[in-house]
């Protein structure tokens, strides 16, 4: 299971910001880390970390992917309602 979205920018406007991007299916996608960077690879294919944006769910420090939520926090308290 994923606990992360990637998207990949494919244009930017004059001043730098996206323009237009890409939701890339999150499975075949490593991250990896090179002189404290992180490097971003799908398949065979390595991927420009300057127009990566990653979204973690539940990011950890010094953690690469987000991870699953705490299975205690995930329960739903139940409501008594009489």
């Amino acid at each position: 299971m994923a606990f992360d979205a990637f998207l990949y920018i494919t244009s930017r406007y004059v001043d730098g910001y996206p323009s237009n991007w890409t939701v890339l299916n999150p499975e075949p996608v490593v991250v990896g880390s090179a002189k404290g960077k992180r490097t971003y690879r799908s398949g065979q294919n390595e991927l420009d970390s300057d127009n990566m944006i990653q979204i973690s769910r539940n990011p950890r420090p010094n953690s690469l992917r987000g991870t699953r939520p705490d299975t205690r926090w995930a329960r739903s308290p139940t409501l008594d309602c009489e």
